[in-house]
């Protein structure tokens, strides 16, 4: 029989284990579908003016019935110019700072739509990032 984790248990790995690690979100302009063998080599990190990496802060984790949840609060991605244009396909959500071989994607999603031009200042991108998990049915 498979272990369980209790309503606790869940509660726990959110605000301990998720909150505590250093995640960072990231955007990646080439034209990729992330899969579950994506690895950050696959993708190539937005580099618009003004685009940096964001350090994610998590909310305290909630139970929603048997299903634990923890969300990154809403984070905008601004550009402060138009001289280095990017089409951005997607985000990822990444352990490491800056690149190179030690960057490790937890979640990456390529965009609905996709691309979204960023090639001016005031241009934007919003992404909210929310894990979610229960037991396995």
């Amino acid at each position: 029989m498979a272990a369980v984790s209790t309503n606790l248990g869940r509660v726990v790995i959110g605000d301990r284990f998720i909150a505590a690690a250093s995640l960072f979100l990231r955007l990646f302009q080439n034209d990729f579908t992330p899969d579950v063998d994506t690895v950050w080599a696959d993708l190539t990190e937005a580099d618009f003016d003004g685009y940096t990496e964001w350090v994610v802060e998590w909310s305290p984790t909630i139970l929603d019935g048997d299903v634990a949840k923890t969300t990154a609060g809403l984070h905008t991605f601004l550009a402060t110019g138009g001289t280095t244009p990017n089409d951005i396909y997607g985000w990822a959500l990444v352990t490491g700072v800056g690149g190179g071989g030690d960057v490790e994607i937890i979640l990456a999603e390529r965009f609905a739509g996709a691309p979204i031009t960023i090639d001016a200042a005031g241009e934007h991108i919003n992404v909210t990032v929310q894990i979610q998990w229960t037991n396995a049915p």
